[in-house]
């Protein structure tokens, strides 16, 4: 997406897996009004070769896919982990 000056900026960051594909992924993103981190992960998700389970925080909470973003949000999306 294009920086339009009736645009919102986020930062988004990409752990383990997704990680591995953050040099073709933007770090800062812009966007319109109502737009979700659903929105946001299909964009994403069509420039990496990704398909599994994803979880996604907002400003360190989890959130859903239907959360609408806001301006200066930092984004996270990263795979479920599990430990042992």
């Amino acid at each position: 997406m294009q920086l339009m000056s009736n645009t919102n900026e986020i930062t988004v960051f990409y752990f383990g897996s997704i990680g591995d594909h953050k040099q073709s992924l933007p770090s800062k993103y812009s966007f319109e009004k109502d737009y979700t981190t659903g929105k946001l992960w299909n964009e994403l998700q069509s420039k990496i070769d990704y398909s599994g389970e994803i979880l996604v925080a907002v400003n360190h909470t989890y959130v859903d896919m239907k959360y609408v973003l806001k301006h200066g949000d930092e984004v996270a999306f990263f795979p479920p982990v599990t430990g042992g």
